[in-house]
């Protein structure tokens, strides 16, 4: 990590700059992932699933008719 950092303070590119500002903000957070592999991904990919259902749901006429495509999408009938 230090060594994009040093990339980055050698060249005189403001997004280069504002990377290694946000390395340096968020360094322990994405160091500690590795010792302790915890993610949302589970929560973040059904909330995804839920909102292209919801982008795809234009011509549903009332909210039950979403809801059951919710439902029948994870298939908790």
């Amino acid at each position: 990590m230090d060594f994009y950092k040093d990339l980055a303070t050698e060249y005189d590119i403001p997004e280069l700059k504002k990377f290694k500002k946000t390395l340096d903000n968020w360094k322990l957070y994405i160091l500690n992932y590795y010792d302790y592999p915890i993610s949302n991904r589970t929560t973040e990919g059904n909330n995804h699933k839920i909102k292209n259902i919801k982008r795809r749901s234009y011509g549903y006429r009332n909210r039950d008719n979403w809801e059951i495509r919710v439902k029948h999408e994870f298939k908790c009938a």
